[in-house]
């Protein structure tokens, strides 16, 4: 679990709460928080084990180029003390505390692990650069022209990195020129050539777990396609849908845990 800092207001509680709930539920937790305070008190007081380590907070004095300069420096060696506790803790899940710690979502994605990020009810209302700091890539996949450009629009809306195929075949090829690099897959069930299961197992070959929502112009899935679909049926939006499902459905698939 990572954690901006070690004080002990408001949000520090409800983390320190998290942590004593895992605990209680019968979870090992290691926390690493961006210094040492009263925090480490609440969290070894729960059974929880304390690390300072070091945790880029993403905040709005960033927001200027010597802010962004100064960020920046950070990383390289923010990166390697993260990537030598992922490599001693080797954990199932790491759970992120804020939006503001984008960087530690990368950490932990590069290293193959499920991610869980709290977002604050506040953070809805960050500034557009922060809001982009923690927006994916999205590959869409849909042979209808007018829903493929509104879907477009309301994911670049939301400061999403939008890749846009009109079927299989030319999905896999944008995905294989970003090397793989895609954070969810948003397809069709039904689209001329493969499906968007076939599509969806063809990219998990090079990007193993990659996490998958299903559009279908059915309101409720027939059995022919229930097959498709397969276990994925918590990964299904049903089309027509406004820009507020897409984009909670969105955000939902793009914090749920890693599947492997």
């Amino acid at each position: 679990m990572v954690h901006p800092s070690a004080d002990i207001y408001g949000s520090d509680r409800v983390f320190a709460e998290s942590v004593r709930a895992l605990v209680a539920g019968g979870w090992s937790v290691d926390v690493v928080a961006g210094s040492d305070g009263p925090l480490r008190d609440a969290v070894e007081g729960a059974g929880a084990r304390f690390t300072v380590g070091r945790v880029p907070v993403l905040r709005k004095a960033a927001l200027s180029p010597s802010g962004l300069a100064g960020l920046a420096g950070e990383l390289p060696g923010a990166a390697r003390a993260a990537a030598a506790v992922l490599r001693s803790v080797r954990p199932d899940v790491v759970y992120v505390n804020t939006v503001t710690l984008p960087a530690w979502i990368g950490f932990a994605r590069r290293r193959r692990a499920r991610v869980v990020c709290h977002v604050h009810e506040a953070e809805h209302q960050l500034p557009a650069p922060v809001r982009t700091a923690r927006s994916g890539t999205i590959l869409v996949a849909e042979d209808e022209p007018g829903v493929r450009r509104l879907v477009e629009a309301f994911l670049r809306g939301a400061g999403h990195d939008v890749l846009v195929a009109p079927d299989g075949a030319e999905a896999l090829a944008l995905a294989a020129a970003r090397g793989g690099r895609v954070d969810l897959l948003l397809t069709d069930v039904v689209m001329p050539g493969m499906n968007g299961r076939e599509l969806h197992q063809a990219l998990c070959q090079a990007r193993p777990g990659l996490p998958v929502l299903y559009m279908s112009g059915y309101p409720a899935l027939p059995a022919t396609l229930q097959d498709i679909v397969d276990g994925e049926r918590d990964a299904f939006i049903a089309k027509p849908f406004t820009r507020a499902q897409l984009l909670a459905r969105v955000e939902e698939m793009l914090r749920a845990p890693a599947r492997v």
